[in-house]
């Protein structure tokens, strides 16, 4: 969407529109507040997703596991999407390392350091393992044909 930002940093998640000039913090209801991995939605400047991670092991949070987070109101909830991900899983996303594409519903992808590529055809309700075996990943791009 034009103008519309989203980031998650070392110290949280944030929210910025075209003209504004500071970011806004939507950190919390995130299990932490700290990660790389980001992707907003396609269509909808309030959605948006992340994978939050611990610090300073990098890895999902032990207590809710390996999980992509949503919000689809710029941050002022977040609902944690792990339906088909491994119970108890510990992956590590890095800054790149999530897309969306343009289809209806949005596709959510993210790849792992462990050499995983995790997918969504439904906007993150459910997730399939794509590939794995692969080196790791730093970076996920999508492309809609």
């Amino acid at each position: 969407m034009p103008g519309a930002r989203f980031q998650q940093a070392h110290t949280g998640a944030y929210f910025k529109d075209a003209g504004e000039k500071k970011w806004t913090d939507v950190t919390k209801g995130l299990p932490t507040d700290y990660g790389f991995a980001s992707a907003i939605h396609p269509r909808d400047p309030k959605t948006a997703y992340l994978f939050p991670l611990e610090f300073p092991m990098r890895m999902s949070p032990a207590a809710t596991g390996a999980a992509v987070w949503r919000t689809r109101d710029r941050g002022k909830t977040w609902k944690k999407l792990a339906n088909g991900l491994p119970r108890g899983a510990n992956y590590e996303v890095m800054r790149d390392g999530m897309a969306t594409d343009r289809l209806d519903p949005a596709g959510v992808y993210f790849g792992t350091t462990s050499g995983e590529i995790w997918g969504s055809a439904d906007e993150g309700r459910t997730w399939a393992l794509i590939a794995q075996h692969l080196p790791p990943i730093y970076s996920v791009e999508a492309a809609t044909l």
